[in-house]
C-alpha cells in the first residue's frame, strides 16, 4: 500500500520541482537589468491614478488590465526593478502550472504514470523556454497574456469534457449543469481577461473557434448531436459574454486610439525563421545560423505527432477522443497566432493597426509549443523508446543550449542615477526643471520619481514637439525663466529632439550658468538669474557613513551601481562637512591595496548648513583588471570605511613568466621597458607582431600613447622620411590605459605593424616609446646615469628579405 502511494506521489513531487525550477530561472538576476523604454513606459502609465492610467491606455496599443495590476502592485511592493518585474515572474510560473494540467489531459487516466510524465515534460519545456523566461522578466503584459492563453485552453478543454460526460437528455438544471455552468463562466472569464491584456489575444480566440468547429463536426459525425449543439451554444455564449464585457472598453478607447502603424518591410521566409527560432531557442538575432536546430524541432514534431495520432487509433496510449483533442487545440494555438500576426504585418499602411516586426508577439504560442513537443515525444516514446528518449534529450538539450547566454550581461548600469541624484543634491524650492529627451522621458522619470525626496524636487517640464524650433525654445523657457530664479536643463540624448542645442543656447543668452556636469553623452546644467553657485544642504548620500577625513567630516556617499563592466563609468559621489581647506585624495584600490585610479580634490569650508560634494569617475576599459575593489579616502584619521565596487567581464591580462630580449630602458619618470618580442626576419606585405614588456614603478598619473616604428636607411616618399611601418595606440589598443597600471606589475602590450609591399630589402631598426596627447610630446629615455639619451628605445633589428 505504501508503494502504491509512493508511485502516485512521485510525479507530483516532480511537478513541484519543475515549478520551483521555473521560479528560479525567472527570478534569477531579475533586478539585475536596467529598465528599457517599453518597461519605463509601463511604469510611467502605472504611476498614474487608476482613472488617469485608463485614459492613457485608451490611447495606447495595449488594453489596461496589466497596467491596473501593476498600479496596485507598485503601491504594495515598491518601485525597484525586482519588485516591478515580479508580477511577470508570477504569471510565468502560473503558466507552467497550467501547462502541466493541460499535459495531464493528453493521456487517459488509465495510463496515469504516462499522463503524469507527459504533463511533467510539457511543464519542463515551458519552464526552460528561453523565450518565456525572457518575457517573464519584463515589465510588460506579454507574460500575463501567455498565461491567459494557456488558462483559456485548459478552461475550454474542461468545458468540452464536461459536455462529453454530461447526460444532456436529463432535465436541466441539475448538478452536472451547475458544474457545466461553472466551466462556462471560467472559460468566458479567461477569454475576457486575455482580451483585456493584449489585443493580439484575438488570434488565440480564433484558434479556439477553429477547434470548436472541429469538435462540433466530430461529434456530429459520431451521432452526438446534442453534445455538438451544446458545445457550440456554450462556446458561443462564452464569446458573447466576453465580447459584451469588452464592448465598454472598445467604445471608450476607439475614439482615443492613435494610429500606430509601422512600415516594416520583411521577407516571409525571414518572418518564418524568426518565429520558429524565437519559439524554440528564444533567439532573435542571426536566426539564419540555427537552421539545423530548427529542423530537428520540426522533424520531432512532425514524426512524433503522426505517431501520436496513429497510436490514438490503435489505443496504444489509451487516449480518449476528448483527451486527444488537446493536441488539436495546441496545434491550432501554435499556428493561428503566428499566421494572424503575419497577416496583420502585411496589411496596407494606414488601413488598420500595423505593428512592427517584433518577436514578442509570438509569446502567445509558447505554451502551445510546449504541449505539442510533449505530445510528439510521447508519440515517439511509445513507438520506439530509444527514439523517444533521444528526441526528449535533443529537445531539452537544444532549449538549454542557449538559455545560459540569456543571463550574460544582465547587470544594472548607471543610466540616470547620477544625473537625478545631482538634482536632488543641489535643488532648491522654487526651481524649474526642463527635460529635453525625445521619447526617453520614461527612463529619466523612472529614476527621478524613485528618489526618496521626490516630493520636494522640481516637477519635470518635458518638450512635447518632435524637434525643437527657436519658437518652441522661446515659448517653453521664457515663462519658466520669468517665474523661477533657477532653471535646470537636463539634456538626455538631445540629438533626438534638440540637435542644434536651441534650449541651451536660449538659456546661455538669458541666464548665467552656475553649475554644469556631464553624465556620459548627457548633460545637466543649472541656470540662475544671478551668479550664485549652488550649495548642497544637509545631503548625506544614499549610503550613510561617518568618518573623519582631513579637516572634514565624511557624511556618506552615492554609488549608483556596485558592479561595472567594460564601457561603463563608475561614478562615486561623496558628501563632506569641511572645517578648513585641505586636499582630499580618493582612490580605487584592489584587494591587495594596488591603486587602479586616484584623484585629488581641493575642499573648502562652506557655510554651517552646507555640505561639499566631490565626484570621482572611474572609466572601465576592456582590459581593466577584474575583481573586488574598494574606494578609499585620505588623509583618513578614523576607522576605514567599506565602499566596495566589483569590476567584471573584462579580458584578463597575459601572465608573463619570462621576458625575452631583455632591456633596461627607463621611459619617462614612471615606466621601465624591460624587453620585447618581435620576428627577426620579414617580407614585404607581412604583418609584424611586436610585444613590449612594460613595468610601472610608480603610479602613472595620465594616459600615455605607445608608438612602435620600423625605421630604415632609405627614404619613404609615403611618410616623407625613413619610417616604413608603424603603430600608435594606447596600450592594448586603448583597452588598458597607463593611468590604470598597477605598480610593479609586468604588462605585455602587443602592437601590429603592416609592412608595405614596396619596402626595400635590407636591415631596419625597431623603435618604441611613449608620448602624451594632445601635444604629441615624446617621453624622454634615460640612461643608467639618469641622463636623457633619446626620445625612443631601439629594440633591435629586423631584416626584410
Amino acid at each position: 500500500m505504501k508503494d502504491d502511494i509512493s508511485a502516485k506521489a512521485w510525479p507530483r513531487w516532480l511537478a513541484l520541482a519543475i515549478l520551483l525550477l521555473a521560479f528560479a530561472l525567472r527570478v534569477y538576476r531579475l533586478g539585475s537589468q536596467n529598465i528599457w523604454w517599453d518597461e519605463g513606459y509601463s511604469v510611467h502609465v502605472a504611476r498614474h491614478s487608476l482613472s488617469a492610467l485608463t485614459t492613457l491606455a485608451a490611447a495606447d496599443t495595449h488594453p489596461p488590465l496589466y497596467y491596473w495590476i501593476l498600479h496596485l502592485w507598485m503601491g504594495a511592493a515598491g518601485q525597484t526593478e525586482f519588485a516591478l518585474r515580479f508580477p511577470s515572474v508570477a504569471f510565468g510560473v502560473l503558466a507552467v502550472a497550467v501547462v502541466y494540467r493541460l499535459g495531464r489531459c493528453l493521456i487517459n487516466d488509465r495510463r496515469r504514470p504516462t499522463a503524469e510524465l507527459v504533463a511533467v515534460l510539457a511543464a519542463m519545456l515551458l519552464a526552460i523556454s528561453r523565450f518565456h523566461v525572457w518575457w517573464s522578466q519584463e515589465i510588460r503584459m506579454y507574460s500575463l497574456a501567455a498565461l491567459w492563453a494557456a488558462a483559456s485552453m485548459l478552461a475550454l478543454i474542461n468545458f468540452k469534457l464536461h459536455i462529453s460526460n454530461s447526460r444532456l437528455g436529463h432535465a436541466w438544471p441539475n448538478l452536472k449543469s451547475a458544474i457545466l455552468n461553472f466551466k462556462f463562466v471560467l472559460y468566458a472569464l479567461t477569454v475576457m481577461a486575455g482580451l483585456y491584456s493584449l489585443y493580439l489575444f484575438v488570434f488565440v480566440v480564433a484558434a479556439q473557434a477553429m477547434f470548436v468547429v472541429w469538435a462540433v463536426w466530430r461529434k456530429l459525425r459520431s451521432g452526438l448531436a446534442r453534445q455538438a449543439w451544446a458545445l457550440l451554444a456554450g462556446w458561443g455564449g462564452a464569446m458573447v459574454v466576453a465580447l459584451l464585457a469588452l464592448l465598454p472598453w472598445l467604445l471608450y478607447t476607439l475614439p482615443r486610439l492613435k494610429s500606430w502603424s509601422a512600415a516594416t518591410q520583411f521577407n516571409p521566409l525571414t518572418y518564418l525563421q524568426l518565429c520558429w527560432t524565437v519559439l524554440t531557442l528564444g533567439l532573435t538575432e542571426h536566426v539564419e545560423y540555427y537552421g539545423l536546430a530548427n529542423l530537428v524541432f520540426a522533424l520531432i514534431i512532425v514524426v512524433g505527432i503522426l505517431n501520436f495520432r496513429l497510436q490514438i487509433s490503435d489505443y496504444k496510449l489509451q487516449i480518449s477522443d476528448s483527451h486527444s483533442s488537446v493536441v488539436i487545440l495546441a496545434a491550432l494555438a501554435l499556428l493561428v497566432p503566428v499566421v494572424g500576426v503575419f497577416i496583420l504585418l502585411t496589411l496596407p499602411q494606414g488601413l488598420f493597426y500595423r505593428p512592427p516586426l517584433e518577436a514578442r508577439y509570438q509569446l502567445l504560442s509558447v505554451p502551445a509549443l510546449a504541449l505539442v513537443l510533449a505530445a510528439s515525444i510521447a508519440g515517439l516514446w511509445n513507438w520506439r523508446r530509444p527514439i523517444g528518449a533521444l528526441a526528449g534529450v535533443a529537445v531539452v538539450g537544444l532549449m538549454l543550449w542557449k538559455l545560459p547566454e540569456y543571463y550574460e550581461g544582465r547587470y544594472v548600469r548607471d543610466d540616470f542615477q547620477t544625473m537625478t541624484r545631482a538634482i536632488a543634491a543641489y535643488a532648491e524650492p522654487g526651481d524649474a526643471l526642463v527635460l529635453v529627451s525625445g521619447d526617453r522621458f520614461p527612463l529619466f522619470n523612472f529614476r527621478y520619481d524613485a528618489l526618496p525626496e521626490r516630493e520636494s524636487l522640481p516637477d519635470v517640464t518635458a518638450i512635447s514637439v518632435r524637434q525643437v524650433t527657436p519658437a518652441d525654445a522661446e515659448q517653453t523657457l521664457a515663462p519658466l525663466a520669468q517665474a523661477h530664479r533657477r532653471v535646470w536643463l537636463a539634456e538626455v540624448e538631445k540629438n533626438l529632439q534638440d540637435p542644434e542645442g536651441l534650449l541651451a543656447a536660449w538659456l546661455d543668452t538669458n541666464r548665467a550658468v552656475v553649475w554644469r556636469e556631464d553624465c556620459g553623452y548627457n548633460r545637466l546644467t543649472l541656470y540662475s538669474a544671478d551668479n550664485t553657485p549652488p550649495l548642497v544642504a544637509d545631503r548625506d548620500g544614499e549610503h550613510e557613513l561617518w568618518a573623519e577625513v582631513g579637516d572634514a567630516l565624511f557624511w556618506g556617499y552615492d554609488l549608483p551601481v556596485r558592479e561595472v563592466r567594460p564601457g561603463d563609468v563608475a561614478h562615486w559621489i561623496g558628501y563632506f562637512k569641511v572645517g578648513a581647506p585641505f586636499t582630499l585624495t580618493i582612490s580605487l584600490k584592489d584587494a591587495g591595496g594596488q591603486v587602479l585610479e586616484t584623484r585629488d580634490y581641493w575642499l573648502e569650508p562652506q557655510s554651517t548648513l552646507e555640505v561639499a560634494r566631490a565626484r570621482f569617475d572611474v572609466p572601465i576599459y576592456a582590459r581593466t583588471p577584474a575583481g573586488q575593489y574598494h574606494f578609499t579616502l585620505a588623509p583618513l584619521s578614523s576607522q576605514p570605511v567599506d565602499m566596495p565596487l566589483r569590476i567584471a567581464g573584462t579580458q584578463p591580462l597575459e601572465t608573463v613568466a619570462f621576458v625575452p630580449n631583455a632591456l633596461d630602458a627607463q621611459v619617462g619618470e614612471y615606466v621601465q621597458l624591460e624587453g620585447y618580442q618581435a620576428p627577426a626576419v620579414a617580407r614585404p606585405g607581412d604583418t609584424l607582431l611586436v610585444t613590449l614588456y612594460w613595468r610601472a614603478w610608480r603610479k602613472i598619473p595620465q594616459h600615455y600613447t605607445v608608438f612602435v616604428q620600423l625605421v630604415g636607411a632609405e627614404f619613404n616618399p609615403q611618410t616623407n622620411g625613413p619610417l616604413w611601418a608603424g603603430h600608435d595606440s594606447e596600450p592594448f589598443d586603448g583597452g588598458y590605459p597607463t593611468s590604470q597600471w598597477f605598480t610593479g606589475k609586468l604588462v605585455a602590450d602587443t602592437h601590429t605593424l603592416t609592412l608595405p609591399p614596396n619596402i626595400p630589402p635590407g636591415e631596419y631598426e625597431l623603435w618604441a616609446g611613449m608620448y602624451t596627447l594632445p601635444d604629441v610630446t615624446r617621453l624622454p629615455v634615460y640612461d643608467i646615469a639618469n641622463r636623457i639619451k633619446s626620445d625612443h628605445v631601439v629594440l633591435g633589428r629586423v631584416r626584410v628579405e
